[in-house]
């Protein structure tokens, strides 16, 4: 169905394990408020999938100390996770929570250690900011664009692409490419 004039997302999750969550970027950018609460986090947070059609998509909205997973399926804008709520860095989880699945023409991290996770993307427009960021690609062949990692120890890890050509990507502030026995030009 859907939804209209709600401004506000309120969710108490209390159960651990795949609670997801299923948004249109449309209706996600129309809440002036996200709050999600979680006992079991990381691992039992709601993962929270939205569909983008091309559309800019900003987490501004999400309440301080709220945490959830990110999955971002489809085509999008330029992504504002300046406020990432699926930074679970500095606790020390090693995990991807925060996904694209899909095209952006630009994203903006935070200023925390974030970790995200892409597929399918092969123009990257990343400004990662400060911290010790870790961004993974996982599809393509030929990746292009611009990758700054900001302040920080951050890291590129193509080690699942098998062959990739670099020579259209310009990494700036990048200290370590993890390439596992990927073949780079």
């Amino acid at each position: 169905g859907t939804v209209t004039g709600i401004e506000t997302l309120s969710v108490l999750n209390h159960y651990q394990g795949s609670n997801r969550l299923f948004l249109t970027g449309e209706v996600f950018s129309a809440f002036t408020s996200i709050e999600i609460a979680s006992q079991n986090y990381p691992w039992g947070d709601l993962e929270v999938i939205v569909s983008g059609s091309g559309d800019d998509i900003s987490f501004d909205s999400v309440g301080v100390g709220t945490k959830f997973r990110v999955v971002l399926d489809g085509v999008f804008g330029d992504i504002d996770a300046t406020t990432n709520p699926a930074n679970y860095g500095a606790q020390g989880y090693s995990d991807y929570y925060f996904s694209i699945n899909g095209s952006f023409t630009s994203l903006t991290l935070s200023d925390e250690s974030d970790w995200v996770n892409i597929r399918g993307a092969q123009i990257l427009n990343i400004e990662a900011g400060s911290g010790d960021d870790r961004i993974r690609v996982e599809q393509g062949r030929t990746l292009s664009g611009t990758v700054d990692g900001g302040l920080g120890t951050d890291t590129l890890d193509i080690s699942n692409l098998g062959f990739v050509d670099l020579s259209g990507l310009s990494l700036v502030e990048i200290e370590n490419i993890y390439h596992g026995s990927t073949t780079v030009i």
